[in-house]
């Protein structure tokens, strides 16, 4: 049961991926699907939580009748599947990449080189300086 109530998940967040993708206003900015020993991630990247949270509610989208299904599902064989959910609220963020594309939260919205004016984090991200 736990196989077959993983994999019947699966295609409904596809649906729900590519209704996203589709619609530029929805808020989602990009994500990454990966599957590994403990099955299939799903990170994604939302332009504000007010959209993630609306997408989430709302009854003509492709989130409300899957997640209502799987809840369905799941009830009738306990402990079979787990969600993981956090939601983070990020005012400025800075990744680094050497020797590998560009991935992650820059992947969905955007990258700029390091230059030799903003050399240290704390510059690119527009810290004040401690001494």
């Amino acid at each position: 049961m736990a196989a077959r109530s993983l994999v019947t998940g699966v295609p409904g967040h596809a649906r729900m991926l590519a209704e996203l993708s589709k619609d530029k206003d929805s808020g989602l900015l990009g994500y990454r699907l990966t599957f590994g020993a403990g099955g299939p991630l799903v990170v994604q990247y939302w332009n504000s939580h007010e959209k993630l949270y609306g997408y989430a509610s709302d009854l003509n989208a492709a989130h409300r009748p899957a997640w209502t299904a799987f809840n369905r599902r799941v009830r009738k064989a306990p402990g079979a599947v787990g969600i993981w959910h956090e939601t983070y609220l990020v005012e400025r963020a800075e990744s680094i990449y050497s020797g590998m594309p560009v991935s992650g939260l820059a992947a969905a919205t955007s990258s700029v080189p390091v230059a030799r004016r903003g050399e240290r984090a704390a510059e690119r991200l527009g810290a004040r300086q401690l001494n």
